[in-house]
């Protein structure tokens, strides 16, 4: 079992997968972060969201626990403070150097491999204080990753760095009485007299500095200069390598976030069911706090935002989104390039993305994405490539399920009465037959007709018989159950197919169905018209369904059964 001691770590060192030790607690013994509040356990393994989280409260130093050297010798390199530019210098130079790579071949995490870096770096020139700088974020800034040394140097902006204009410019700095310059206030209170910076770059590129601080005046020389040029050139290796291992580890994220959404959408599932899979599977990968998944409803030449999916957005929230939606795409179409809205006014917001769904330049849906703390690092040009594939696809994929639906409903679906229609109905009862005859579980089934509807045809015209039909087919999808299917059988003929029904009790639906018509006034044009219907019933009775029953035979028997109704004088349910 692997030993473990507590060190201390300033929040801008930690890397993912570090292990929390001891930090602040309550009288519970349980960590906290901030006042009365409990967000991380000791043990807990700390993920990129959580060090962000912990950058955006102010939290600066976190206790983490690391493994225990329990090596019986010391591999930490004797002091030299000597000037001496000597074969034991230049030894002690490379010892370092390849103490450095050998730990980057290793695969240590690169914050350990940094505070080895510095101690060594304080040991070598036998100096007060060093410090590792490195240049990052939006607005850009100085952090401290690396020191030795009691002196802490805050995080900076680029204009405040002392000196930093010429580490940026790639330049040596090396100041022997720092009383003559104009220093900030971290450097003057501690009395730091000399100074020696010298820039970390990467392919040409200021990424950061090496820097060291004296109480001494002329503390440092130019011999000290190259020797830590030279080692400068080291780290500055060390966190190229890790630079690469990171970015091979994000092609490989991106390339299983790729796979995972391009799996989610060669299912083919519903377009809401596929713009939920798509927003929850970016939302994991992002570790958002919120997300929600729109998809376009469009009715002739109007358009709206329909949420699928929330997660952590208030009801307040979602209006407004849809709002910007529309004021962004008027029409639903691409107006230009799209650059993701700032300002916001959400709930918690700090950092805010939104990914458009556009297929041939007509927008088929919307992720939105937010973090309630502000994200650092944008994202990098090759995972905008990775998003604008998903996004590609996810619209394709979108446009074609939405498409398909129109299609559906308008094979499926009676135009007049919005019921479904008789080709629907051949396959329902089809369905339930084979129901029927498996699981030994009844199906009725009721032809309905209106009374006299030809004389209302022949004395208040076409477009009256037209209005009673549809008013009649609204009325037939709010009597009926969920489960029942009510469809337009032809004309002024409605078929309805009651799944687990048996006879009498498809009887009493049918003659509560019949009343209800009865007793409702039906809006023609200024008139009010009373209509009666007559009802056939049959049922499928599976403890006597033959082998050779066929669908035929139950609307056949309804059908004989709404003639003897008719026969009988009509507004009436007959069974057979």
């Amino acid at each position: 079992m692997v030993q473990r001691a507590v060190k201390r770590f300033r929040v801008e060192e930690l890397e993912p997968g570090m292990i929390l030790g001891r930090t602040m607690h309550d009288e519970q013994g349980k960590v906290i972060m901030e006042a009365g509040q409990v967000i991380l356990q000791e043990g807990s393994v700390l993920t990129r969201q959580w060090i962000d989280r912990l950058i955006h409260l102010n939290i600066k130093w976190i206790d983490i626990k690391v493994p225990i050297d329990r090596s019986p010798k010391s591999t930490a390199l004797p002091v030299i403070v000597s000037n001496d530019d000597g074969p034991a210098r230049e030894k002690r130079l490379r010892e370092i150097s390849g103490l450095l790579l050998a730990e980057m071949a290793r695969g240590e995490k690169l914050s350990l491999v940094i505070e080895r870096f510095v101690n060594e770096v304080a040991r070598f020139f036998g100096t007060d204080h060093v410090f590792l700088s490195v240049m990052d974020g939006s607005p850009l800034r100085w952090w401290v990753i690396g020191n030795a040394g009691a002196l802490r140097i805050p995080e900076l902006l680029a204009e405040q760095k002392f000196m930093g204009g010429e580490y940026e410019a790639g330049r040596n700095v090396l100041i022997d009485d720092l009383s003559s310059h104009k220093v900030p206030s971290y450097l003057s209170r501690a009395e730091m007299l000399s100074l020696l910076g010298v820039p970390i770059a990467i392919r040409g590129k200021t990424l950061g500095v090496v820097e060291l601080a004296s109480h001494r005046s002329r503390a440092f020389y130019e011999g000290d200069m190259e020797a830590l040029a030279f080692l400068a050139r080291h780290i500055a290796a060390a966190i190229a390598i890790t630079q690469s291992r990171e970015e091979c580890r994000q092609v490989n994220d991106e390339g299983e976030l790729l796979k995972e959404v391009l799996q989610l959408l060669a299912n083919q599932p519903s377009a809401e069911a596929l713009a939920s899979n798509v927003a929850e599977a970016l939302s994991n990968f992002f570790s958002a706090t919120g997300v929600a998944a729109f998809v376009v409803a469009r009715n002739l030449q109007e358009w709206s935002a329909v949420e699928v999916f929330v997660r952590n957005f208030s009801r307040g929230d979602v209006e407004r989104l849809k709002e910007v939606i529309i004021e962004k795409w008027p029409g639903g179409i691409r107006t230009g390039p799209f650059v993701s809205p700032t300002g916001l006014a959400v709930t918690g917001t700090r950092s805010f993305h939104m990914l458009p769904l556009f297929s041939r330049d007509v927008l088929q849906g919307v992720i939105v994405l937010f973090w309630d703390y502000e994200k650092r690092n944008g994202l990098s040009s090759r995972l905008e490539a990775t998003l604008a594939v998903i996004a590609s696809q996810s619209a394709i994929a979108l446009e074609r399920n939405l498409l398909y639906d129109r299609v559906e409903k308008i094979g499926f679906t009676d135009s007049l009465t919005g019921l479904p229609n008789r080709r629907m109905f051949d396959y329902v009862i089809e369905r339930e037959l084979t129901r029927c005859r498996r699981y030994g579980r009844s199906t009725s089934l009721m032809m309905v007709d209106i009374d006299f509807f030809k004389k209302i045809n022949d004395t208040l015209g076409h477009q009256a018989g037209d209005k009673i039909l549809s008013a009649l087919g609204t009325l037939m999808k709010k009597r009926f159950r969920t489960l029942d299917v009510a469809t337009r059988y032809g004309g002024e003929e409605f078929a309805v197919i009651l799944p687990e029904t048996e006879s009498k009790e498809a009887v009493v639906v049918a003659e509560q169905f019949r009343a209800l018509v009865e007793a409702t006034r039906f809006h023609v044009g200024k008139d009010k018209l009373n209509i009666t219907i007559s009802i056939g019933v049959a049922s499928l009775d599976p403890a006597i369904l033959g082998e050779d029953t066929v669908s035929k035979d139950l609307i056949k028997t309804a059908d004989a059964a709404l003639y003897q109704a008719k026969k009988l004088g009509r507004n009436r349910v007959v069974a057979m």
